[in-house]
């Protein structure tokens, strides 16, 4: 009976030993079933993942942007805002490198709202030159100041057929070049700084094309003296 009794015993251990290794490798076929068929993994593995998708996600945006921050950290040195403040031409310079891309120059407006107190003086003369390059400026009750803008944009772009059709108009109308100068030159001082060389440009094309008239005027007096 004591021999029956241990045989019992050991075949007893050994179906619970094997019913649990069974159980065991079966939970591991499940799993891997599951992960396989796309069922939940471990949550561990599924944050990593999120996190990796999330970044490239954001690296994809900025790309997509049109900008980095490492151009926009440079746009936004603070040596070259100290400098801007006091140097006319070169604050207007960085503002154009500013306004140049529509959503640089949302991310720039938010990155000095973000410390208005320390950012204020530059971010107001940045909404003052938003609104005049937007709406413009109406000088001496006739010269507009995007028709000037857009004469400087010509001249970089070596449109000068352009800027002469602009001068031919205004010398139609009778515009002299000291009209033009005084009408700049009697604006703010930003202003006048900024478009002086457009009354040097126009008064130049008044002289020539005043010589030019004159010329036209003598051949034309010379050829009807020879026809008589």
């Amino acid at each position: 009976m004591r021999v029956s009794y241990a045989v019992v015993l050991v075949a007893s251990a050994l179906f619970v030993s094997t019913a649990g290794v069974s159980a065991v490798s079966d939970q591991s076929t499940i799993m891997s079933k599951s992960t396989a068929q796309g069922e939940r993994p471990n949550m561990r593995v599924l944050r990593t993942y999120d996190m990796d998708e999330l970044n490239e996600e954001n690296n994809s945006n900025n790309e997509e942007r049109g900008f980095d921050v490492k151009r926009l950290d440079d746009l936004l040195n603070p040596d070259k805002i100290k400098t801007a403040l006091t140097d006319l031409n070169k604050q207007d310079r960085l503002f154009t490198r500013w306004s140049a891309n529509s959503e640089v120059s949302e991310e720039i407006i938010k990155r000095l709202r973000a410390n208005f107190l320390a950012n204020k003086e530059i971010a107001l003369k940045y909404d003052e030159y938003r609104t005049m390059i937007k709406y413009g400026k109406t000088l001496d009750g006739w010269l507009e100041t995007k028709t000037m803008d857009g004469i400087f944009a010509w001249l970089q772009s070596g449109k000068m057929s352009k800027m002469k059709e602009v001068f031919s108009n205004w010398y139609k109308e009778g515009r002299t070049g000291e009209q033009v100068i005084n009408a700049i030159k009697n604006s703010d001082d930003k202003i006048a700084k900024k478009y002086k060389p457009i009354g040097v440009y126009y008064e130049s094309f008044v002289v020539k094309a005043a010589k030019d008239e004159a010329k036209k005027a003598a051949e034309a007096l010379k050829k009807a003296a020879e026809a008589s």
